[in-house]
């Protein structure tokens, strides 16, 4: 264990003590291959260019950080060439912890989930998930009917992965403390894995029947109950309806409404002083129309959930 790994683990007390938080650090991955569908990679670019990095340096004192690009992935290998990318956004992550930022994550597929949550089930005892996705994305490699790990990442931060991937978490979320909000496209072997360990499943048909708030007053309560102090949330925008938003890899149909997501947003206010990072993925502006309205709505987006969690900081 490094002297900087042992400091970071030290300070996680002091970093409770220290909020507000000093800083937001946004982290860009333009990856690709954990869903084996290119586009997304050039998510941040384009955001970028719409505005968001001029926006979160300006209103949020954010500082950028840009991962590399990952070249090339072999498919014997690609397990473990994306174990050793993901660590190396987990360790950043764990840099931004260190300092008492927040780290927002920008994706890229969702893959890129299991590096950044991986810090946050690390750094913070009885961490929280709250997974906003279309997908239920906790298929093992035996379940898999892609072998996709953007559809694999959950069930590694439960530990349930047999290969590299599950060694990126050090410290496993608990099942119990990770909520799907959205979900709609659930594959058979997510379906056992649900019903064996009774995970809780906001799908986007109950929300559709009992409304986002309702159903929002139900997630906060439990993570009240539970005992969760520390929460990521990790936001697909293929849990939007593919009508509203096109600009998506591995669109569902019958999604989540614009409405759906205001209200999702005014909710978390009610634990925006527990949320220690973000991701935001799967966006592909190559699906997106020529005045990018799509990428537009995301840098709006991004910057209403950053302020709901500002203010309450």
């Amino acid at each position: 264990m490094t002297e900087d790994y042992k400091s970071m683990q030290e300070r996680l007390h002091e970093i409770d003590i220290l909020r507000p938080l000093t800083g937001i650090d946004y982290i860009s991955v333009p990856l690709w291959q954990g869903a084996e569908m290119q586009g997304m990679d050039i998510a941040p670019e384009v955001l970028n260019r719409l505005g968001l990095l001029a926006v979160l340096e300006s209103q949020f004192s954010a500082t950028y950080y840009p991962l590399p690009r990952l070249d090339h992935v072999d498919e014997m290998t690609k397990y473990a060439q994306l174990s050793t990318y993901l660590l190396k956004l987990k360790a950043q992550v764990l840099k931004s912890f260190q300092h008492s930022h927040l780290p927002l994550t920008i994706g890229g597929d969702h893959s890129i989930g299991l590096g950044s949550a991986a810090a946050t089930s690390e750094m913070f005892k009885n961490a929280g998930l709250i997974w906003f996705d279309a997908h239920g994305d906790m298929n093992t490699e035996a379940s898999s009917i892609t072998g996709h790990i953007h559809g694999m990442q959950v069930a590694a931060l439960m530990g349930l992965c047999s290969s590299e991937i599950n060694r990126v978490p050090s410290t496993y979320f608990k099942p119990e403390n990770i909520f799907w909000i959205g979900s709609r496209s659930l594959d058979e072997g997510e379906i056992k894995l649900i019903n064996t360990k009774h995970l809780h499943i906001y799908s986007a048909e109950h929300i559709h029947q009992n409304g986002m708030r309702a159903v929002m007053s139900e997630v906060l309560e439990q993570i009240h109950k539970q005992g969760i102090e520390h929460i990521h949330l990790s936001m697909d925008v293929d849990a939007i309806d593919p009508k509203l938003f096109p600009a998506t890899s591995v669109p569902e149909p019958n999604g989540l409404t614009f409405g759906d997501f205001d209200i999702f947003v005014q909710s978390i206010s009610g634990i925006g002083n527990q949320i220690e990072a973000i991701d935001w993925v799967e966006y592909n502006p190559t699906l997106d129309n020529n005045d990018y309205e799509c990428g537009k709505w995301c840098v709006d987006s991004i910057c209403r959930v950053l302020k709901t969690i500002k203010e309450q900081a």
